[in-house]
């Protein structure tokens, strides 16, 4: 980066982090959210970045088919321990790790999972091992779709998204409220929550 960079760009380089939301980074940059936008996803188009889901404990994540290139691939074996790696890290072994991702499935939301395997988390840091295999495409979040039932009221803010096709991400985004005040809005209406 150098000073012929758009302003915004400059701004905003500085916090992506893995980490941070695009609003947060808007935030943090002092940059108006429409250009973080617009300048995230000129550095999306050009591959200088990937967009990944914010890390909750409240979500599931499952594998997918490509766990096998993991397990073949040496290089990635090598980078995967690397990144994974906590401060405080022991002697962590691949097979461990693997079997880890493997045990990830529809079901289970990630705090459960790490209560489950909280031993066998020790030295792993979960943000990390949970991001390393969503950038590389060997685990993917399972997503919360809200559908309405035939004979449903739901608030009017909410009747256009409870059709099957937009995520729980989608409608908290849209609606600027955690996941939390969605939920709380729909108690007592007929919507059930499919998973996929």
């Amino acid at each position: 980066m150098d000073v012929t960079w758009d302003l915004t760009m400059q701004k905003i380089v500085p916090f992506i982090d893995g980490i941070n939301s695009i609003q947060r980074i808007s935030e943090l940059a002092d940059a108006d959210y429409n250009l973080t936008k617009k300048a995230i996803s000129h550095l999306l188009y050009y591959g200088c970045l990937t967009l990944v889901d914010i890390f909750t404990f409240s979500a599931i994540y499952a594998i997918t088919a490509e766990i096998s290139s993991l397990l073949v691939d040496s290089g990635m074996q090598d980078e995967c321990m690397g990144y994974i790696r906590s401060s405080e890290s022991v002697g962590i072994a691949f097979a461990d790790v693997f079997a880890l991702y493997c045990s990830l499935s529809q079901g289970i939301p990630l705090k459960k999972w790490c209560m489950e395997n909280h031993q066998k988390l020790r030295g792993i840091d979960v943000r990390r091992f949970i991001g390393f295999g969503v950038v590389k495409g060997i685990i993917y979040r399972v997503h919360k779709y809200p559908v309405a039932g035939p004979a449903a009221s739901a608030p009017g803010n909410l009747v256009g998204f409870l059709k099957g096709g937009s995520s729980m991400d989608e409608i908290c985004t849209e609606l600027q409220v955690g996941e939390k005040e969605v939920l709380k809005m729909l108690d007592g209406c007929d919507v059930q929550i499919v998973h996929r």
